[in-house]
């Protein structure tokens, strides 16, 4: 249910200590890596751009794979 969806989200995309997606930013190439089993549905991905704006993004990153994005 959803109580669970959360909870994993947590666990696999927040958690500090436990997360298995990381994102980094080269010039303006976004990369998302999943290492986990679970592929996931847009995710959300905010990007600062300075001065106060932001950029939200949702991405689907498949199980132990990368999205690149160009912003």
């Amino acid at each position: 249910g959803t109580l669970t969806a959360v909870g994993r989200y947590w666990r696999d995309v927040l958690s500090p200590r436990t997360r298995c997606v990381k994102t980094t930013m080269v010039g303006n190439r976004v990369s998302v890596a999943n290492a986990g089993a679970q592929p996931y549905a847009a995710l959300p991905l905010e990007i600062d751009l300075g001065g106060g704006k932001r950029h939200l993004r949702l991405v689907d990153v498949g199980a132990k794979a990368t999205a690149e994005l160009e912003v």
